[in-house]
């Protein structure tokens, strides 16, 4: 990829909410995320884009797997509402996505995370704010004045700034 100065990493993370009994599945795709940012970052330079996208719920045999088996039904009694109240997906609804993302239209997001319930021309519409705020990203949001102080915080922000060339 680096030696053709072109290409696109997708990885198909998830927008899974920190809930009891759903600790392992949302931390690998947090962790995921947080990769895909890193990543994105490092292989910038090198006309590489990366994307961490959120497929929705697909009916899956691991879908299946957790709607059925008597532990899905115990521990995560809520999922089925999602699939009760019609707001599973069609695979071909994330598979479109891909094939976008994977078109280089969106290379502008690079690093981010994008859903299937986003509108991508409207993201790709706010493109700066989305740098600016570092939206669609992992980001843990605290108060002003409350611990880290501006000498950190500068070299935080330096860190994160995107880089043009190798180390």
């Amino acid at each position: 990829m680096i030696s053709r100065s072109k290409a696109r990493i997708i990885n198909v993370a998830s927008s899974a909410i920190p809930v009891a009994y759903f600790s392992s599945y949302a931390t690998s795709k947090a962790a995921l995320v947080r990769f895909t940012e890193t990543i994105a970052a490092e292989v910038r330079p090198h006309g590489i884009s990366m994307f961490a996208v959120g497929p929705g719920t697909v009916r899956t045999q691991m879908a299946e797997h957790s709607l059925r088996s008597p532990d899905g039904q115990k521990w995560l009694p809520w999922f089925k509402r999602i699939f009760d109240e019609g707001l599973d997906v069609p695979v071909e609804r994330p598979s479109r996505l891909v094939l976008e993302l994977a078109s280089g239209s969106a290379d502008s997001l690079s690093g981010r995370f994008i859903s299937i319930w986003d509108d991508l021309d409207f993201l790709l519409r706010n493109t700066k704010r989305i740098e600016e705020r570092n939206l669609y990203s992992l980001r843990v949001q605290t108060l002003d004045g409350s611990g880290v102080g501006p000498a950190l915080s500068a070299i935080r922000a330096d860190a994160e700034r995107p880089v043009d060339s190798e180390p």
